[in-house]
């Protein structure tokens, strides 16, 4: 092996320790369903109908498909080129931007009601802001290796915690859980990606 090439290797660019951070955001995305899993033995859990036992059903399905791809992912670009692997990086960052847009408009427009008033204009400003928030791994080089590892490792975890907190007071937030495990994973992959072509 040619030396140069041997300290280009980093830890964190090993195969392991992408799926592992997939692993810990689908173990993150599993935890708010724990008070709902509860409530679902209690005596009141018709209340739920129709419409509402079609979006947890949507709502699973989609984390389980993020989660798989993810790992099936992280398998087929421990392979790829250098090349391949920027281009990967870059098309991840934007596939997450688009997750976050229904995940922004969940957090802010439509799963608060009665936190701020709709007619203030200032669900739509929140929207706006976490949309900037959600659209920073696509903007970002990802030649910069060492920045995307740490956003593609804290932004998820960030966004897995402010989840799991929400559920202690307000149980429905599982709206959320889709498109945040979905945007949680496409970031991790965009890290995982900029890290398989750094070596």
């Amino acid at each position: 092996m040619d030396a140069g090439l041997a300290t280009r290797q980093v830890w964190w660019a090993r195969a392991s320790v992408q799926a592992t951070r997939i692993g810990v955001i689908a173990i993150g995305a599993a935890l708010p369903w724990l008070p709902f899993i509860v409530w679902l033995g209690q005596p009141d859990r018709n209340l739920l109908g129709p419409m509402g036992r079609t979006g947890v059903i949507v709502t699973v399905v989609l984390q389980c498909l993020s989660v798989v791809v993810g790992l099936v992912f992280v398998v087929v670009m421990s392979a790829w080129t250098e090349t391949r692997g920027w281009q990967a990086a870059r098309i991840w960052g934007s596939i997450a931007f688009v997750w976050g847009i229904p995940l922004a408009w969940l957090a802010a427009v439509v799963w608060p009601d009665g936190v701020w008033p709709r007619e203030s204009g200032l669900p739509l400003i929140v929207f706006g802001v976490i949309c900037v928030i959600l659209i920073v791994p696509a903007l970002i080089n990802p030649r910069r290796t060492g920045l995307v590892a740490v956003i593609g490792t804290i932004l998820p975890l960030v966004i897995l915690v402010a989840i799991i907190a929400s559920t202690i007071s307000v149980p429905a937030v599982f709206i959320l859980l889709g498109p945040a495990t979905a945007y949680c994973v496409a970031v991790s992959l965009s890290a995982s990606a900029a890290a398989f072509a750094r070596i």
